[in-house]
């Protein structure tokens, strides 16, 4: 019988939301990720980002809003807050301790490294 050429697949577009993503994607959110932590060690101050708006959205919900507390005491100065960043597949999380400034800085490092990536 005739034997066809083996067919090569390439991915041009990386699928969003699937847990047995390629690893390209993985890779992908993972350098950036990296990038992101880099940057907010660094102490970079990025421009603001196209969607910053979206993301100050509140989500509709019909728990009652929590009251704001005082902010946590940082006992040992020298280490500074936290703020790191962490992925899986395509959901990426920021951990952040400090103010509302200091928590806008790190969303706007994350948009735009994922800018960098992918654009």
């Amino acid at each position: 019988p005739h034997q066809q050429e083996p067919l090569v697949l390439f991915f041009l577009g990386l699928p969003m939301g699937w847990v047995s993503s390629p690893p390209e994607f993985c890779a992908a959110t993972e350098s950036i990720t990296d990038v992101c932590i880099k940057e907010i060690h660094s102490g970079w101050r990025p421009p603001p980002h196209r969607q910053e708006e979206p993301a100050e959205t509140p989500t509709p919900s019909s728990r009652p809003t929590s009251s704001p507390g005082r902010p946590p005491r940082i006992r040992y100065r020298r280490k500074g807050p936290l703020g790191t960043a962490d992925c899986y597949v395509d959901d990426f999380i920021l951990l952040c301790q400090g103010g509302k400034r200091r928590r806008k800085r790190l969303r706007r490092i994350l948009f735009h490294c994922i800018d960098r990536v992918f654009r």
